[in-house]
């Protein structure tokens, strides 16, 4: 299940996939990658972060796991 670290590393990989998906649509407006491949690519990264942060923040108010979570030192 979730615990205090695998919380953490999901939050850290939502927050890369969104910085990802801007970097990629940055690099596709400066013309480095096609238009239109580098919008969908960037779109579908940012919406995979927001994704993550929603069914990490749904599995954490699932009872055992909210239990655990309140044990956290942090």
């Amino acid at each position: 299940m979730l615990s205090c670290t695998s919380l953490r590393y999901g939050i850290f990989l939502a927050a890369a996939l969104l910085i990802a998906g801007f970097a990629t649509e940055l690099l596709s407006v400066a013309g480095v990658l096609p238009i239109v491949s580098g919008s969908y690519l960037g779109l579908l990264l940012a919406t995979s972060s927001v994704l993550l942060i929603l069914g990490l923040f749904l599995v954490s108010m699932l009872p055992p796991v909210a239990r655990r979570l309140a044990e956290c030192e942090r």
